[in-house]
């Protein structure tokens, strides 16, 4: 009679399987690409070697965004997924426009004349080029809000766009113009109680 002892199994051990670890990568994309959304191409380094992937920018994407693409990290050990690419996104600023949240934010000069006497002016967005209306007596600081022309997003979400009025005086190298305008604008301020300091306390 045989021994009652168990018989051992002649299969390999595996290895235990652990995921890939993540990496990290930074992008800079332009103020356009993140107002629109789109594709863009981002480099890093995997283990050494450069790599090269294509990545969607969702509409809208704020400054200082971090996005996850999953797998695209290391190689997982043992049959394990692999890790992703953590990507911070830096956002160009642009040359007339500011982002504040989804508000997109602009100084809008206008002359003089246009200040006094009212005006329809015109002003490039992302969405094309609007109308704005300037009211007469529109002083220097006055802020002119168009609905739904800033940041906008896939959800449908929509930021507002603001305008702030910014009165250009005219420049001459005629000294009887100069001086005329100048004893004009004295005339009407000397016609008028209001101190536009007023409001300015310690």
């Amino acid at each position: 009679m045989f021994g009652g002892g168990k018989r051992r199994s002649s299969r390999p051990r595996r290895s235990p399987s652990a995921p890939g670890e993540d990496i990290t990568a930074n992008i800079r994309i332009p103020f356009q690409l993140a107002i629109d959304g789109g594709k863009t191409e981002v480099r890093f380094d995997r283990d050494g070697t450069n790599e090269t992937l294509s990545i969607t920018i969702p509409q809208g994407l704020p400054d200082g965004s971090r996005m996850r693409l999953r797998g695209q990290g290391r190689p997982g050990v043992g049959g394990g997924v692999a890790g992703d690419l953590l990507l911070g996104v830096g956002v160009e600023p642009h040359s007339v426009y500011r982002r504040e949240g989804d508000v997109l934010a602009v100084s809008l000069p206008i002359t003089l004349s246009e200040a006094l006497e009212g005006a329809k002016v015109d002003l490039p967005t992302p969405w094309g080029i609007i109308s704005l209306r300037i009211p007469a007596g529109t002083s220097s600081g006055k802020k002119l809000r168009a609905a739904g022309m800033g940041v906008r997003h896939a959800n449908g979400s929509k930021g507002d766009l603001i305008a702030e009025v910014q009165i250009v005086l005219p420049e001459t190298d005629d000294e009887a113009v100069s001086q005329a305008l100048l004893e004009a604008v004295k005339a009407a301020e000397a016609s008028s109680s209001k101190d536009p300091r007023a409001a300015i306390k310690w």
